[in-house]
């Protein structure tokens, strides 16, 4: 029976040692829109994740990072 395999890889915000900087960038973003935001960056692109709770709160954090559209659930 093989063992199962595992990657010996670094996680992919830890390659170029800039996950302090990237959390502290996540921490701003999040203090900044009131929501949690992750932040993560791999060998060629990063990621960023922003949370919300409602429709309302989409657009309230559209409304905060300057994109005039509103997103509604109606057709």
């Amino acid at each position: 029976m093989k063992a199962p395999k595992t990657a010996n890889r670094a996680r992919p915000e830890e390659q170029g040692g800039h996950s302090g900087h990237l959390s502290s960038i996540a921490d701003h973003l999040g203090d900044r829109l009131n929501t949690r935001v992750k932040v993560t960056l791999g060998a060629r692109k990063g990621q960023m994740v922003i949370d919300f709770a409602t429709i309302q709160d989409l657009n309230r954090i559209l409304a905060e990072i300057g994109e005039p559209t509103e997103v509604s659930l109606a057709p």
